[in-house]
């Protein structure tokens, strides 16, 4: 994780996936990954349209001070759609979401993603 970003392979393997969450960012961040239905719009419309479909996490980790690594291990099925993101806030004076400022990412198992190199 970087400051409003999140980095990851652009191929995340179905199975058993042990995700190594580095907060290279120089504030605090969350880890949450769900997995999103075919209903489920693109995390970019989910983030920024008028309308939010409610979803269950399959992971959700503490939030992480600088310089933090946590690890966590997920079963990801084949093909399944999956959304990355940060619900942490910036603070005053304007508060707004890390999901807003880009800390929502989406990708498929098992096939090419959306992910930083």
């Amino acid at each position: 994780m970087r400051d409003y970003r999140f980095d990851f392979d652009p191929v995340v393997p179905a199975g058993r996936v042990v995700f190594e969450v580095y907060n290279m960012g120089k504030t605090v961040h969350d880890f949450r990954l769900y997995p999103l239905s075919e209903d489920v719009p693109p995390i970019e419309v989910q983030v920024h349209g008028p309308y939010r479909i409610s979803i269950t996490p399959l992971v959700l980790l503490p939030p992480a001070p600088p310089g933090s690594r946590q690890t966590v291990a997920a079963d990801l099925v084949p093909g399944q759609r999956y959304g990355l993101l940060c619900f942490e806030r910036t603070g005053p004076p304007d508060d707004r979401s890390h999901t807003g400022l880009g800390m929502a990412s989406e990708f498929r198992a098992g096939f090419a993603g959306r992910g930083r190199p």
